[in-house]
């Protein structure tokens, strides 16, 4: 990847400019040995044999990239530079910190038994499939890289059980719903026959390469993995009952740090509590009205309806025709809804069968060279139980005019550090989940939703992320019982299959919940306040030519308050 061509402006001062360049590009550098799944994701090959290291060297290595980082950044004046020089640093400024706060809080001592997986964020029962989804092995190198990173399981899964045993001795463990789930990811890999592991996928063409992968699986990676069952058995014997941070030491301020680091902003779990019960009262409403549109008394005398008429699919084949339809419809319309797209539409995949009892539908970028394309994967599980009324809505959140329009238009930007291009949701959770969020919306308005049925399930998916500030705040915060959060996201149409993942995908990733509606609410906020300036397609380019920036950095840029301001934004 190349360092983008500097553009100036009046004012600015080239020299400057130039270290700031540098400075996002050691540190991009810096990330990607870190965390090298996502050097992987986006297509940089460099790091394709190396592991994220959660050891203390790994621990101390990351801590000093961060630290080096963002003393540098204080060395600049800010507002002398350049525009995107300047939202480099700045980005660079807010996660480095964010960071450096998470190693010392030790965050890491739930990530290593967590069920969530994803290049970031690397959860035990989650890496064999991810590394299985993210490979590409074209040529002999690539194939050498591939097997020497799943030999480098055994020395990651040894330094896991070390962290698993810290977190005991420090009282700082995950909720025992998680660590089961967790145990389960890996249990199910391990009854799986090698011939069928995900991790042979990349080398399911060339049978030389399929034999040294299954030798590997065999001799190095599954009895690494039997060595984490067992230590993560005896971990679950001492894991904590009460499910929120807040029963735990510092969980108060673990659980304020999380809020912060993926909103950029300062805003208390009470004030989240309080505007997600607003918002579900509000859409409730709509909800109702749609019902009524329906000829029915209420939302869940529709939901009712809906079923006995039999309009869910009856397989999964229908199921992936469906979301076909909805990708290439969307694709078709955004053209008259934005001035500029990415180079080529996203495919729709099923998720792995080793995830589909823990992940719901996602997205996934292509890598930056193309040679793996975008993908929208669908959960295909149990497809006859499957509300397909909502599917549009989850459609066009992750694909178009959801994730894969705003994340491809920011790949492809020019002029741009591959840190900018690239770092999306790690930089600004709360800005790529809000246009997500903001996305449902914006698919009615552009006339994407064929019936009230799924303009109904798009506002069952509003009401569920609203519900989301609600019970996040309300487990890690205010002492909320499992079921109560069930019985909340039951509320909004949730069934208690997919009500149960979200759980525990709130425990185990606090405040990454409320991103969705933080984001929805700024980015709602910004477009009532240029609507009297510019047109809707004008105001769309406009943000997303700004890319993925901590929302406090995007309400400033908007707004124009001067280069290098450090308010924490506002909330709405």
């Amino acid at each position: 990847m190349t360092t983008p061509a500097l553009t100036t402006e009046v004012g600015s001062n080239i020299d400057q400019d130039r270290e700031a360049v540098t400075l996002a590009n050691r540190y991009w550098q810096g990330l990607l040995r870190i965390h090298p799944l996502l050097a992987t994701a986006i297509g940089e090959t460099r790091f394709d044999h190396l592991l994220p290291d959660p050891s203390v060297e790994g621990r101390a290595r990351a801590e000093g990239i961060h630290r080096e980082a963002l003393q540098a950044v204080r060395g600049f004046d800010l507002a002398t530079l350049d525009a995107e020089s300047r939202r480099g640093l700045e980005i660079v400024r807010t996660v480095a910190a964010r960071e450096l706060t998470y190693i010392e809080l030790r965050m890491d001592r739930f990530e290593a038994a967590t069920q969530m997986g994803d290049p970031w964020l690397v959860g035990p029962g989650n890496l064999i499939s991810l590394l299985g989804g993210l490979h590409t092995v074209a040529d002999g190198d690539a194939l050498d890289r591939y097997e020497r990173r799943l030999r480098a399981v055994s020395g990651w899964v040894a330094s896991l059980l070390e962290v698993l045993e810290d977190a005991v001795a420090a009282g700082q463990t995950m909720p025992r719903p998680v660590v089961l789930r967790t145990i389960q990811q890996v249990e199910r890999l391990l009854v799986t026959e090698v011939d069928s592991s995900p991790a042979l996928k990349p080398v399911v063409a060339d049978e030389r390469a399929r034999e040294a992968i299954a030798a590997v699986l065999r001799e190095v990676v599954l009895p690494a993995y039997e060595r984490l069952l067992t230590g993560l058995r005896r971990y679950h014997e001492s894991a904590r009952d009460a499910i929120g941070l807040g029963a735990i030491a510092e969980g108060d301020t673990i659980y304020q740090a999380c809020i912060r680091g993926w909103t950029s902003l300062e805003v208390s779990p009470r004030d989240l509590h309080e505007r997600g019960l607003a918002d579900l009262k509000a859409i409730d409403e709509e909800r109702a009205a749609c019902a009524r549109r329906l000829g029915m008394a209420d939302p869940a005398e529709a939901a009712v309806a809906y079923r006995a008429r039999g309009l869910g699919p009856r397989d999964r084949s229908e199921l992936m025709r469906r979301a076909q339809d909805q990708i290439e419809r969307s694709w078709e319309a955004s053209g008259r809804w934005f001035g500029r797209l990415p180079s080529a539409n996203c495919e729709v995949r099923f998720l792995d069968a080793s995830r589909e009892m823990d992940t719901l539908e996602n997205y996934q970028p292509a890598t930056a060279d193309g040679s793996r394309p975008a993908i929208f994967f669908l959960n295909g599980r149990d497809p006859a139980q499957r509300p397909l009324h909502r599917l549009a809505a989850w459609t066009y959140h992750e694909a178009n005019p959801g994730h894969h329009l705003q994340i491809g238009i920011e790949q492809a930007a020019g002029g741009r550090s591959d840190l900018r291009r690239f770092i999306a949701d790690y930089a600004s959770g709360a800005f790529v989940e809000g246009w997500g969020l903001y996305a449902e919306r914006l698919a009615d308005e552009m006339g994407l939703y064929r019936d009230e049925y799924e303009r109904l399930g798009m506002l069952e998916q509003q009401a569920f992320r609203a519900a989301r500030l609600v019970v996040d705040t309300g487990i890690h915060a205010f002492g909320w019982p499992r079921e109560r959060a069930a019985r909340t996201l039951g509320e909004t149409g949730l069934g208690e299959a997919e009500a149960a993942i979200e759980i525990d995908r709130y425990i185990a990733i606090p405040a990454q919940a409320v991103t969705y509606r933080v984001g929805q609410i700024s980015i709602e906020r910004w477009r009532e306040a240029a609507a009297g300036a510019e047109g809707l397609m004008a105001f769309h380019d406009r943000l997303l030519e700004l890319g993925s920036l901590p929302l406090s950095i995007l309400d400033r840029e908007l707004d124009g308050t001067p280069a290098g301001a450090t308010d924490s934004g506002r909330w709405a």
